[in-house]
């Protein structure tokens, strides 16, 4: 705690501004931390030990990106976010599919906004009603096949190793 300060002292003292400089350090750490943790004990959710650094990676950069909507940070953030999607999938791990699909839609909304506002009003209520007709029309079948493919989330697992048969998040 005492070296991120003092880490945050020097960053001001030269002037930087960008808030990655300040958070990522200490998010990496806890990052580290929490996998570290989740190895230790395989029946840990990851969210209790992943989701807080990784809403200190993400989270600060999404408030900056804020103010300059199209520019590389938002960029880079998006990709981050889909990385941290795809990761969670491909680790079967909650944490990093949460807080990468939360942020990253936000960035997408953000993204957006200006031309929303462009869209005629007949065309977003004309889209808006084919896809709820479709929805409709499919939701039983679709229904049906999402309950076949997916667990209950009474079920989830919290182990760390999976079968092929065991397609459970934690």
């Amino acid at each position: 705690l005492l070296l991120a300060a003092a880490t945050w002292v020097r960053l001001y003292d030269l002037g930087v501004h960008a808030p990655e400089a300040y958070t990522l350090p200490t998010a990496l750490v806890l990052v580290a931390v929490g996998v570290w943790r989740l190895r230790q004990d395989d029946r840990s959710a990851t969210l209790t030990y992943l989701a807080p650094g990784l809403a200190l990676a993400t989270v600060p950069s999404l408030v900056a990106m804020l103010d300059e909507p199209a520019s590389l940070r938002a960029l880079l953030l998006g990709v981050a976010c889909l990385g941290l999607v795809l990761g969670g999938v491909a680790f079967r791990w909650s944490a990093p599919l949460v807080v990468g699909a939360v942020v990253g839609t936000l960035v997408v909304l953000r993204e957006l906004a200006p031309y929303a506002a462009h869209v005629p009003p007949w065309l977003t209520i004309g889209v808006s009603g084919a896809l709820l007709l479709g929805v409709g029309i499919t939701w039983e079948g679709r229904m049906r096949d999402v309950h076949r493919a997916t667990p209950k989330p009474q079920t989830l697992s919290r182990r760390s190793g999976s079968s092929a048969s065991d397609v459970r998040f934690r």
